[in-house]
């Protein structure tokens, strides 16, 4: 507002007996920059110049946005003062309708157009009331994205909205598994698999993850594939902390501790504890010789 006040000013201080030069808000000068750039990109528009001194363009842009200008492809001519007799032409740009167009030029300006829209659209109600042009209905590009990613059709939850808001994070443990919540129970359950196969060093992670969306779809496909895992030895992260915190070992700290340690503070409980917790401890050692592929451990545990 301050640059457009100095502008008007500017205007008046040049011509001061010149009518209808008004102050311009900001959403006026950048949907006046639209409209120049839009005839710029229609051939039928016949339109190809304006005057260096419109009243509208030089309330708008004044004499400073030259740079912004020539970058955009606006060319001056006329004297040196462009306050004077002088125009701007209109950018030429070798503008093509094939979709695959590549024109630098034209790619520039289209997108320029949406980025003016948008902060046009930005203002305030009361700035935009004069802008009989302004209609912005932003075609959603999703369907395009899902194309390029070959990921139509692909299979759903029953209850999944393609509407996606993105004021909504999804839960974290969909994207730890290279999924999005609306993926079915089926195609999340091959998402971890895939996972666990590519990298198997986080497979305790990644079963974390499949445990709490199992819990939190209340899903019975992805329920009995946890049961199955579990029951095949499969340990989730809390599991392993849990092990480690069972015998008083920080987690955190898991890769200090031996197996000779484990072993020792087993060893130093087991005379203390009944039967029942004797087989507590010993599955607690079971779980953790697995999570650390250690033979010793296990051995122990069944010994």
């Amino acid at each position: 507002k301050t640059l457009l006040q100095a502008r008007f000013d500017a205007a008046i201080s040049a011509d001061p007996s010149r009518e209808g030069l008004r102050l311009a808000s900001p959403s006026e000068a950048l949907n006046i920059l639209r409209r120049f750039i839009l005839d710029s990109l229609d051939p039928k528009s016949g339109r190809v110049k304006f005057p260096a001194r419109n009243k509208r363009f030089i309330t708008a842009f004044g004499t400073d946005c030259d740079e912004l200008l020539d970058g955009l492809g606006f060319s001056y001519i006329g004297p040196e003062n462009k306050g004077g007799e002088g125009a701007w032409n209109l950018p030429r740009p070798d503008v093509s309708s094939d979709p695959l167009n590549t024109n630098a030029h034209q790619l520039l300006l289209e997108d320029v157009v949406e980025e003016l829209l948008v902060l046009v659209w930005q203002r305030t109600e009361a700035e935009k009331q004069g802008i009989a042009t302004l209609i912005y209905q932003p075609v959603p590009a999703m369907r395009d994205f899902e194309r390029s990613l070959g990921s139509i059709g692909y299979d759903q939850a029953p209850s999944a909205r393609r509407n996606i808001d993105l004021t909504k994070e999804e839960h974290p443990y969909y994207a730890s598994l290279g999924a999005v919540g609306d993926f079915s129970d089926t195609l999340l359950g091959f998402a971890y698999d895939r996972q666990a196969e590519c990298d198997p060093i986080n497979v305790p992670y990644y079963f974390e993850a499949l445990q709490d969306l199992a819990q939190g779809r209340q899903s019975e496909i992805l329920q009995t594939k946890v049961a199955t895992l579990a029951s095949q030895g499969q340990l989730s992260r809390k599991d392993i902390a849990r092990a480690y915190s069972y015998f008083g070992f920080d987690p955190n700290h898991a890769g200090a501790i031996t197996d000779d340690i484990i072993i020792s503070q087993f060893h130093s409980r087991l005379p203390d504890v009944g039967p029942s917790q004797a087989e507590e401890m010993r599955e607690v050692l079971r779980t953790l010789g697995r999570s650390r592929k250690s033979r010793i451990l296990e051995q122990t545990a069944s010994g």
